[in-house]
């Protein structure tokens, strides 16, 4: 039997998504003006300011340098009728954002080069975003890296059954839930040292952590969680959850920060620790963790206490996932090595 098309009523909805689409385009292009003189502003609070400012933190955040050339970008398709001088103005634009985005990023890698270094634990970390089921990328990640150290934001809603079911489908690890939504997985034994609830929906927690594969004194573990306030500047926070990380060896740093790397917030961090991807000798590429595998926002960082080194560093997306999972591997420095398995204080 076969099935017959109302040809009227087709069209119909043609003419009216062509009339909407005329509509909507008339829309942004009344609109355009506002919106590139939105772009310049933003643009000079990022380099006037960064995000220093209750006034300039809003752009920096919430339009990074990925979404000023989009944004160049579309005004160029707006303009393209009628406007042409506007719309190669505007993909010269986008030409510059993204020349800028580069210069930025580069800047921001320091890459780290020890000599021999003794091979360090893996840390994994990923925000799994209130999922109510272990995800099966999680299971796949876990094999196929086989992290010393793995670590899940906003898993909140994950059951103790599901604690059973990371625990049955990858034994030695020790499984552990945290305050402020977190999860933890340690190949050997974990334990909460400390929780501290901070400004801004945000927390830090210290965990004390002995590895399976490198006995001797405990490592410790921070993981965080910063609330997404964009009219906020971060710099209180993350001082705050600064000053609690630092100042110990063997200090492995995962967390959500909701920040991105060229932050004035984590101008202190670069002065006194190793960050996973941007200084380690082996990764290229964008160091964004956001969203939905499109490089929009380096919001999820892993930091490494000054006695340790990024020996390898990764990072992907998955699927229905908006954050991009991260991993290191660490490595001891030499003049540190002896310091750290007898339990001192490395410098």
């Amino acid at each position: 039997m076969t099935a017959t098309v109302d040809t009227p009523a087709v069209r119909g909805m043609i003419t009216r998504f062509f009339r909407f689409m005329s509509r909507l385009l008339t829309f942004l292009r009344r609109g355009a003006p506002a919106g590139a003189g939105l772009l310049i502003a933003a643009m000079a609070l990022r380099y006037g300011w960064r995000d220093t400012r209750v006034f300039s933190a809003p752009t920096f955040y919430a339009l990074p340098l990925p979404l000023h050339l989009i944004g160049w970008l579309c005004l160029a398709v707006v303009w393209r009728r009628g406007h042409r001088g506007r719309s190669w103005g505007s993909l010269a634009m986008a030409l510059t954002c993204g020349v800028l985005w580069f210069i930025n990023t580069a800047s921001l890698q320091r890459k780290v080069n020890a000599v021999s270094p003794q091979p360090g634990p893996r840390l994994f970390f990923w925000n799994i975003g209130h999922v109510k089921s272990v995800p099966s990328a999680v299971h796949e990640l876990l094999r196929s890296h086989d992290p010393d150290a793995a670590a899940f934001a906003e898993a909140e809603n994950l059951l103790p059954a599901h604690h059973l079911e990371l625990a049955g489908q990858h034994p030695g690890y020790q499984v552990m839930p945290l305050p402020g939504g977190m999860l933890c997985m340690v190949k050997g034994t974990v334990s909460l040292s400390s929780y501290t609830t901070l400004p801004q929906r945000s927390c830090v927690q210290v965990l004390d952590t002995a590895f399976t594969r490198f006995p001797g004194p405990p490592w410790r573990i921070c993981l965080a969680d910063v609330g997404p306030l964009p009219p906020l500047p971060r710099t209180p926070v993350l001082t705050e959850i600064f000053k609690v990380a630092r100042g110990s060896p063997r200090t492995l740093v995962a967390a959500d920060f909701n920040t991105p790397l060229d932050s004035a917030a984590f101008d202190e961090w670069r002065d006194n620790f190793h960050h996973a991807h941007a200084d380690c000798p082996e990764f290229h590429g964008p160091l964004e963790t956001w969203g939905f595998g499109f490089p929009i926002l380096a919001i999820d960082h892993l930091w490494l206490s000054p006695d340790l080194v990024p020996l390898r560093a990764d990072k992907g997306s998955h699927f229905r996932q908006d954050h991009s999972w991260i991993l290191v591997e660490t490595g001891i420095t030499p003049r540190n090595r002896d310091t750290i398995s007898n339990g001192g204080t490395a410098n």
